[in-house]
């Protein structure tokens, strides 16, 4: 009789543990990650469906948005940041701007200041920030060293070098700026990697 009440019990306790655990993982797989960004993040030159973000969307159990516009520059996202980002309630956004303010000529302080706008609303929205640097070209260093510091001041997450050892490489580019899917893939491989401390995972 003993026996049968204590296997009773693991077996409740089985049960409990099993949909608490269930719980948890439709818990994750609600949370949402926005990426905002420019061609990097639409995909320019990758196969449908084999963009950054969607990689993303592989490897963790978040929902990914591509909120990434070709072209853009960062008073553009700054513009389209309610639409885009805020109306969605994400818990993290990972932001991937610049190269186009920098082919485009806006000044270097203009792109410092609207980006720690950005940062400055998603915080104020308590949404985790994740900034990313795009700038392994030696001529584009202070990008990187400005960003890093702006991440430090703003307690946000920053990744550097995203884009190294892709952009050097002719099989992993579809053309001298753009990666290609499999150069996408190791980019996802590499955010995913550091951002799965704020994730949870």
């Amino acid at each position: 009789m003993k026996q049968r009440k204590v296997l009773g019990v693991v077996f409740l306790l089985f049960l409990l543990l099993g949909c608490r655990s269930q719980e948890e993982i439709n818990s994750a797989e609600n949370r949402l990650i926005v990426c905002l960004g420019d061609s990097l993040t639409f995909g320019k030159g990758a196969e449908e469906g084999k963009n950054f973000p969607a990689y993303l969307e592989q490897f963790s159990r978040f929902k990914v948005v591509n909120a990434g516009v070709s072209g853009d520059t960062t008073s553009g996202a700054l513009l389209r940041i309610n639409r885009d980002v805020l109306r969605l309630h994400p818990d993290v956004v990972i932001i991937e701007l610049g190269g186009n303010d920098y082919l485009r000529g806006v000044p270097f302080s203009l792109t410092l200041a609207n980006i720690a706008k950005m940062i400055d609303i998603l915080r104020k929205n308590n949404i985790k920030v994740v900034l990313c640097d795009v700038f392994d070209y030696p001529f584009m260093r202070r990008y990187r060293i400005a960003f890093a510091r702006l991440c430090r001041k703003s307690n946000c997450l920053f990744i550097p070098h995203v884009l190294a050892g892709i952009i050097d490489k002719g099989a992993l580019m579809s053309d001298s700026i753009h990666p290609n899917s499999q150069g996408y893939k190791i980019m996802a491989e590499r955010i995913y990697k550091a951002i799965k401390k704020i994730l949870n995972e």
